[in-house]
C-alpha cells in the first residue's frame, strides 16, 4: 500500500493553504538537533546521531556540531 511521504504532505498542505507560508523543520536543519540537544541536557561534543543517510542525518549532525554514525548498506 503506498504512503504519503513528506514532500507529498506539504503539497497537499501548500495547495490548499496557498497563503501560509511554512517553516519547515527536518534533517538537516540545525533545529531539529539542537532541540534535542536541549530536552535531554547534553553538548553536542556528549551526543552522537546515529543514522543511515548522510545528506540528512549525517549532515544535520555535523551542523550542530554532533558526532554521526551512520549504519545500513553503504555506511
Amino acid at each position: 500500500m503506498p504512503v504519503p511521504e513528506t514532500g507529498a504532505l506539504l503539497a497537499v498542505l501548500t495547495a490548499c493553504c496557498p497563503d501560509v507560508v511554512p517553516r519547515i523543520v527536518g534533517k538537516p536543519h540545525p533545529l531539529l538537533f539542537e532541540g534535542a540537544l536541549a530536552r535531554f541536557g547534553v553538548a553536542p561534543g556528549e551526543a552522537v546521531m546515529i543514522g543511515d543517510n548522510g545528506l540528512t542525518d549525517g549532515a544535520g549532525a555535523e551542523r550542530s556540531g554532533i558526532r554521526a554514525v551512520l549504519v545500513g548498506p553503504g555506511n
